[in-house]
C-alpha cells in the first residue's frame, strides 16, 4: 500500500470540499504525522567495543568517502568549519 498516494487522496478530497472561486491561491500544504508508533532505542556509543567502532568507520568511509572521520581528540579548533 502506498501511504504517499492515500494521503495526496484524502487531501484532494478536503481540498475539493472548498471553494475556491475568486480566490488566488498561491500555496496550498498538507502535514501528516504521528502515522507511526516508533519504538526506538538510542544505543550508547561507548558501549562499543573498539573493534566494532573501527568496523563501523570503516563502513561509513566506504559509503561516504568524500567525508573524512577522525578522532574528536585530534581536531584543532581552526580546522573546524
Amino acid at each position: 500500500m502506498n501511504r504517499n498516494m492515500d494521503i495526496f487522496a484524502v487531501a484532494s478530497n478536503l481540498i475539493e470540499k472548498i471553494d475556491l472561486r475568486n480566490k488566488k491561491i498561491r500555496l496550498i500544504g498538507i502535514k501528516s504525522s504521528n502515522l507511526v508508533r516508533w519504538e526506538v532505542e538510542q544505543l550508547s556509543l561507548f558501549e562499543l567495543s573498539s573493534h566494532n567502532l573501527d568496523q563501523i568507520v570503516d563502513e561509513l568511509k566506504t559509503r561516504f568517502p568524500e567525508v573524512k572521520i577522525i578522532p574528536a581528540r585530534l581536531l584543532k579548533s581552526d580546522n573546524i568549519k
